[in-house]
Formats: C-alpha cells, sequence, structure tokens
C-alpha cells in the first residue's frame, strides 16, 4: 500500500514538473519569437531609412552635378602641396597631370598669380575666397572666385576648396558700377549748373544793376559815388571773369586738352609771383596784408608758371577771403626729403577734420551759401598733379589753416630757365 502511493507521488511530480516546463519552454519560444519579429522589424525600418537617405544622396549628388555643370564650378582639394582636382576642372583646365599651384595653368597679369600664390599659401585654420582673372592655356579668360577651407587634420593642413567662374556677377557689378557712376555724374551735372548758375548770376546782377544806375540821366552821382560803382563793377568783373576761366579750364583738363609748357622756377621768381598776386583786387577786396618769408634760395621747383599762378591766386585768395579784415597771409617755402614744400598760411577760423580732404572734391562747400563755384581747390589739385606734385591742408578749428603745395626740388640738375613742352600730363 505504501509503495503504491509512493508510486503515485512520483507520477504526480512528474507530471507537474513536465506542465511547468512545457509552459516556461512555450515562455521562451513566445519570446525568442517576439524578439525575433521586433528585430525583423527595426531592421526593415533601418533598411528603409538607410534606402531613403540613399535616394536622397543620389538625388543630392545629381543636383551638385547640374549645378556645378551649369555654374562652371570646380571641386579640389589639396594636402601636402599636391592638388587633388575633380574631372570638371581637369577638363576645362585641359590638364591631365599633377600640380603644385593653379596659377600654373592660368595666363595671367602678376597681380593675380600673386593673389593665387598668398591665397594658397594660408595655413591658419578657417574660410577664405579671392577673385582672380584670367585664362587656361589657349582658351578664353573669365572671372574666377575661389573659396576654401582650412583645416588641420593629423598634424598636416588640409585645403578643400571650390573654384567658381564668376563672368555674369561681375558683368553685373560693372552694369551697377556704371549705373551708379552716371548716376553721380548727373548729380554732378545738376551741381555744376546750380553752382554756376549762382555764381555767374550774383556777379552779374551786381554788375547789371549798378550799370544801370550809373547810366541813368536821372541819377546826380558825386564823384565818390562814381568811383565806388566803378570798383564795385570792377570787381565783380573779376569774380565773373574767374568763374568763366575755372570752368572753361576744369572742361578742358577733363578732356585732356591743356598743354602745360614747363620750365625750372627759382623760388626767387616765385616770390616775385606771390607779391604779383597779392596786388590783385580778388585777393586784396578784404584788405589783408600778404607777406612772403622766404625759404631757401638754392630750392628750385619745375611747373608751368602760368597755371602755378592759377593754384597760388586761388590759395591766397581763399585764405584772404576767410581772414578776418587786415590780418596777415604768409607764403613760405621750406625743403624736404628732396621737395618743396610751398605754404600758405592764413589767420581764419580754421577747418574741421572732417572736411579737410572733401574741399579738394569737385563743387563741395562746407558753407553752401559762400560765393563761388567750388571749383578752385579742385582745379589746383588738377593743376598741381599734373605737375607731378601733392597739394594738402593742415588745420585745427580757431586756429587758421595752412595749405601746401609740395614739388620736387630740382636745384642743380637742371639749369633754371630750361624749357620742357609737353601735352597734358608731365
Amino acid at each position: 500500500m505504501e509503495l503504491l502511493l509512493i508510486h503515485k507521488a512520483l507520477i504526480d511530480w512528474r507530471t507537474t514538473f513536465g506542465i511547468v516546463f512545457l509552459i516556461v519552454l512555450l515562455c521562451v519560444v513566445s519570446y525568442t519569437i517576439y524578439r525575433t519579429y521586433k528585430a525583423v522589424v527595426q531592421h526593415n525600418i533601418k533598411e528603409a531609412e538607410l534606402r531613403r537617405a540613399a535616394r536622397r544622396n543620389i538625388r543630392m549628388q545629381e543636383m551638385t552635378a547640374m549645378v556645378l555643370r551649369n555654374t562652371y564650378s570646380f571641386l579640389w582639394k589639396r594636402e601636402n602641396g599636391v592638388f587633388d582636382a575633380s574631372d570638371a576642372l581637369r577638363e576645362h583646365m585641359g590638364w591631365d597631370g599633377d600640380f603644385s599651384t593653379f596659377a600654373s595653368l592660368f595666363e595671367m597679369e602678376p597681380l593675380y598669380i600673386q593673389k593665387l600664390k598668398d591665397f594658397f599659401s594660408i595655413k591658419i585654420p578657417g574660410n577664405y575666397k579671392v577673385e582672380v582673372y584670367g585664362n587656361p592655356k589657349d582658351k578664353e579668360p573669365h572671372w574666377y572666385e575661389l573659396k576654401m577651407k582650412v583645416e588641420e587634420i593629423d598634424g598636416h593642413v588640409v585645403q578643400k576648396g571650390i573654384t567658381v567662374m564668376i563672368d555674369e556677377r561681375k558683368e553685373r557689378e560693372a552694369i551697377e558700377l556704371e549705373t551708379h557712376r552716371m548716376l553721380l555724374n548727373a548729380k554732378e551735372s545738376d551741381t555744376f549748373i546750380s553752382n554756376v548758375n549762382y555764381a555767374i548770376r550774383t556777379p552779374l546782377n551786381a554788375i547789371v544793376g549798378i550799370s544801370q544806375i550809373y547810366t541813368d540821366s536821372e541819377m546826380n552821382l558825386t564823384e565818390a559815388e562814381v568811383k565806388a560803382f566803378a570798383k564795385h563793377i570792377d570787381h565783380n568783373n573779376t569774380l565773373l571773369m574767374k568763374t568763366i576761366n575755372d570752368m572753361l579750364t576744369v572742361t578742358l583738363m577733363d578732356n585732356s586738352n591743356v598743354g602745360f609748357v614747363f620750365e625750372d622756377m627759382p623760388m626767387g621768381s616765385l616770390a616775385n609771383m606771390v607779391r604779383r598776386i597779392a596786388r590783385q583786387e580778388v585777393v586784396n577786396a578784404r584788405e589783408t596784408k600778404v607777406v612772403v618769408e622766404e625759404g631757401p634760395a638754392e630750392a628750385v621747383v619745375r611747373i608751368d608758371t602760368a597755371q602755378m599762378e592759377r593754384v597760388l591766386t586761388d590759395l591766397i585768395g581763399n585764405a584772404s577771403k576767410f581772414s578776418p579784415n587786415g590780418s596777415t597771409v604768409t607764403v613760405t617755402w621750406r625743403l624736404e626729403d628732396g621737395y618743396v614744400v610751398i605754404c600758405v598760411v592764413d589767420r581764419g577760423p580754421g577747418i574741421a577734420r572732417v572736411y579737410q580732404n572733401l574741399i579738394f572734391h569737385r563743387f563741395y562747400k562746407i558753407n553752401p551759401f559762400t560765393p563761388g563755384t567750388g571749383l578752385g581747390l579742385s582745379l589746383a589739385r588738377m593743376i598741381v598733379e599734373k605737375m607731378n606734385g601733392t597739394i594738402g591742408v593742415d588745420s585745427k578749428e580757431g586756429l587758421g589753416s595752412t595749405f601746401w603745395v609740395r614739388l620736387k626740388n630740382v636745384g642743380g640738375t637742371a639749369a633754371a630757365g630750361s624749357n620742357e613742352r609737353k601735352g597734358g600730363e608731365s
């Protein structure tokens, strides 16, 4: 009986164990199937993403190739001094070998060759660009823009870049510049007409008005009034003639039709020219005193005396116009590093630094209501530059101004008084 019970108990244990094992096995199988299914699903998702990425990459490559073809853009890479260029660049350049710099592929001016050499010598990481103009061997010239990214990889410099043909952009820029220039010319013409109208009408009105009074038989003028009117007419006539002469001279110089007759003039003779200018009505109208403080006697300048007299007349006349009545205008010169520096010094209100370059531009006037066309200093600069000199001003507000002309000293190198005729520039 006991053996029967023990046998029955063993059978029940085995049955229970089998059932439990079966359940566990089913769980393991189910989990394995689930994990496998999940892995397959994730693999399919990743595969689909990779396919989409591959398609996008292919489309991007096709679009990039199309853009590069249509815009004439070429990829390249430079590492350890050797270029690796795209097939498109090789074909465009007609090149099938190694090269160390792009300059070897171009026929261009030395300026652009130097730009390329400087561009490819850059070693500091960053983004850079340069524009050059030239032509590949035996081909039409073009404008090119080179964009480069410099990186440091594994201890050495790698330059990656793209070369783009920018002829159309340069053409647009040229059109924009020409349009801007035409607009400036139109604006300058308007300013010229306005200033000339004012500069001519003012003295002309004075001449006409005074002449009508002077010739009116009903006016009983005293001898002093007649002299004052005559002096006033003469002064305005001088201003009118100066305005007309300035306009004609500017027009002739713009067209390069002015011939300069150069001669070597000792500064002593120039001092006599200044004293002659000081007696002109345009200078002494404000009763200023012009003093010549002579510098080194050996100073000699090569100038066109008539044009130099015009320059000094403008400088001394301006100094007198803006100086207080009865003040002194000083003209002097000095030697400086092989040059003669002629200075016109006044005691006027001075010129703010912001205006010191502007006043030499055509038609520019600090005070638009000041009489004149705004051509004097511009014309003086044109004349001095044609004599291979420079002109400028040193000034502080409230302390007067010093206008200077810098010309090469030819003293001892040529006989004074020798003439040399040249047309246009010297």
